[in-house]
């Protein structure tokens, strides 16, 4: 394994849409509603669907 440089930077942008959330939760099995609902969702304090946590730490992974 190669040490990166003190100081390299990585920098990657991604907007998590509904359909990706929607597509995790097909594979997952995890069809909570706050995450594929978005009446449900909504009633909740974020107002809204909310992306799976195993979801996002795939990005953070992705990027390390």
């Amino acid at each position: 394994m190669t040490a990166l440089p003190i100081g390299t930077r990585y920098s990657r942008k991604h907007t998590v849409s509904q359909a990706d959330i929607n597509r995790f939760a097909a594979v997952s099995g995890d069809t909570n509603p706050i995450h594929i609902d978005p009446t449900a969702a909504a009633a909740t304090r974020f107002g809204r669907t909310i992306a799976h946590g195993m979801l996002l730490y795939g990005y953070i992974r992705a990027a390390l």
